[in-house]
């Protein structure tokens, strides 16, 4: 599956649109408005789909994704400490490894068998933050992959681990 992501620039809370290759909205996620922890809603059709909350004082960043599948058994994306954007994210069917570029512009999730499960490219000539995203459907739900983007890019470009 390939979708777009585009990050609103100027909004009061964070808000990202994910869209098909014909421009069609698939999802969208707005975070939360000063609350704690951080959270953020991934919406399809109405109806959220993903629940991903940022876990605090943490020294490095940490995520819990909730699966409407499951929502008692979160996955699991905590940073590593590393001079590049590294994380591992904790599922049931295993340990993945997410890698990705020193500012966090691309980067890959890989799984057990060290196989691409999912690829996020920047796309450089465009108004605010946009992506490229590959997402091999037949090892991982898409709005589960869409939450791990947000968690990875709310790791990223935060700032600061705690707000």
């Amino acid at each position: 599956m390939q979708l777009y992501l585009k990050q609103k620039v100027f909004a009061i809370r964070e808000k990202f649109n994910f869209f098909d290759a014909d421009q069609n909205l698939v999802y969208r996620a707005e975070g939360s408005f000063f609350a704690l922890p951080k959270r953020y809603t991934l919406i399809q059709n109405e109806r959220p789909v993903v629940e991903i909350e940022r876990k605090i004082f943490t020294l490095l960043a940490e995520y819990k994704i909730f699966s409407p599948n499951d929502p008692t058994d979160p996955i699991r994306l905590k940073k590593k400490f590393s001079f590049k954007q590294n994380f591992d994210l904790f599922t049931p069917n295993g340990l993945y490894k997410i890698e990705g570029s020193l500012f966090g512009f691309s980067f890959s999730l890989i799984d057990t068998a060290g196989a691409s499960v999912m690829s996020v490219q920047k796309k450089y000539l465009s108004w605010g933050d946009a992506y490229e995203i590959f997402i091999d459907e037949a090892k991982i739900d898409p709005a589960l992959a869409c939450g791990i983007i947000i968690s990875f890019d709310d790791a990223v470009h935060s700032g600061n681990n705690n707000r």
